[in-house]
């Protein structure tokens, strides 16, 4: 039913756990399974530095929430600004019914709020 990708994600994950000197945190929750996932960045000089990741939900879920803070390192905040669902669900490599692409839109939807609130945390500094 998943790709080989999602089912490598889901059983090795990358990034899985929390930093405890992230510059951003956001929680997201899929109102329609209950899947919720917690996405942190460490942000220095527009750069992404680290990104992590803690959820607990389905294995679309977790590997949405792996491929994307794996994409994200390294990466500046305009570029992950430009990072879209369809982009994580191409690199899902996987045709998902529109529930399980819900799964995967949750950890976009965190990313988009994550850097909407830094981008305001850094305006007035």
């Amino acid at each position: 039913m998943y790709s080989e990708k999602i089912m490598e994600h889901y059983k090795n994950p990358r990034n899985r756990g929390l930093m405890k000197d992230a510059t951003i945190q956001v929680d997201a929750t899929n109102p329609i399974c209950g899947d919720c996932t917690t996405i942190q960045m460490k942000i220095g000089d527009g750069k992404i530095e680290d990104s992590k990741f803690e959820s607990m939900g389905c294995a679309v879920s977790v590997a949405a929430a792996s491929m994307m803070t794996e994409f994200l390192k390294g990466k500046s905040v305009e570029e992950a600004k430009k990072f879209t669902k369809e982009d994580l669900l191409r690199m899902m490599e996987a045709e998902l019914t529109p529930v399980k692409q819900g799964c995967a839109a949750m950890s976009v939807e965190a990313l988009e709020r994550a850097l909407k609130s830094y981008e305001e945390k850094t305006k007035d500094n």
